[in-house]
C-alpha cells in the first residue's frame, strides 16, 4: 500500500514539474508575443491543465508563477519604473492575483462538475481562467485609470478596455483554451487506459516480477497438491 502511494506522490510530483517547466517557458514567450496593445497570455494553458489534474491548489501556484514572471515582463516592468510606489504595489498584486485567482477557481469547478462529465468539467476551466483573469485586471484598471494613463496613450479607457482587452486578445485567449484544452486532458487521460490494455493482452511479464496475490496463493496450493 505504502508503494503505492509513494508511486502516486512520484508521479504527482514529475507531473507537476512538467506543468511549471511548460508554464515558465510558455510565459517567457508570452512576453513577446503582442498583438495590439496587450500581450496574448499563451500561459494560461499550463495552469488549466493543471488544475483540471492536480486541483486548485496546484492550478493556484501556476498562476502566481505566471504573475511573478509577468511582473518581471518588458512592458510590464517599463509601466512600474515610471509609477509611485503605490501603484507599483497594486499592479503587483494584481500580475499575481489575477492568474492565481483564475487558476484556483479552474481547479474547484473543474473538481465539482468532472463528478458528472470530466469533458464539461474541462470546458468550464478552460473558460474560467481567462475570463477571470481578463475580468480582474479590467477591474482593476476601472478602480485605478491613473495606472493606465501614460499606457493608453490618450484613448478612452473604456474604448481601451474594450478593443485591448475584450476584443482580439481576449477571444483569442478563451477560443483557443476551450479547443486545446480539453483536448489535451482527454489525450492525457486516455494513455493510463492504452497502457493498461496493452498490460491484459497478455504481454510476457519480466523475470523477477511479481505475481498478483491470488496467483501466489494458487501456487503455493498447486505445490501442496
Amino acid at each position: 500500500m505504502k508503494s503505492v502511494r509513494r508511486k502516486t506522490d512520484a508521479h504527482k510530483i514529475t507531473g507537476v514539474a512538467v506543468f511549471v517547466a511548460l508554464e515558465v517557458a510558455l510565459c517567457f514567450v508570452t512576453n513577446y508575443v503582442q498583438f495590439g496593445a496587450v500581450n496574448i497570455n499563451l500561459a494560461l494553458f499550463p495552469i488549466v491543465i493543471g488544475a483540471c489534474f492536480y486541483g486548485p491548489l496546484v492550478g493556484l501556484s501556476l498562476g502566481v508563477i505566471n504573475g511573478i514572471i509577468t511582473i518581471f515582463a518588458p512592458a510590464t516592468f517599463a509601466v512600474l519604473g515610471v509609477l509611485p510606489a503605490p501603484y507599483v504595489f497594486l499592479v503587483i498584486v494584481v500580475c499575481i492575483l489575477k492568474t492565481a485567482l483564475a487558476g484556483f477557481l479552474a481547479g474547484v469547478f473543474h473538481k465539482l462538475i468532472a463528478k458528472k462529465s470530466s469533458l464539461v468539467a474541462a470546458f468550464v476551466a478552460a473558460i474560467t481562467v481567462p475570463v477571470v483573469n481578463t475580468f480582474v485586471f479590467i477591474l482593476f484598471a476601472l478602480l485605478f485609470p491613473n495606472v493606465l494613463v501614460g499606457d493608453i496613450g490618450g484613448q478612452n479607457l473604456f474604448v481601451f478596455l474594450i478593443t485591448a482587452f475584450i476584443g482580439v486578445n481576449f477571444l483569442i485567449e478563451i477560443v483557443s483554451n476551450i479547443v486545446i484544452d480539453p483536448a489535451i486532458c482527454k489525450a492525457i487521460k486516455l494513455i493510463p487506459r492504452k497502457t493498461a490494455k496493452q498490460t491484459d493482452r497478455g504481454e510476457p511479464k519480466q523475470a523477477g516480477e511479481e505475481q498478483p496475490p491470488e496467483q501466489n496463493a494458487n501456487s503455493e496450493k498447486n505445490a501442496e497438491e
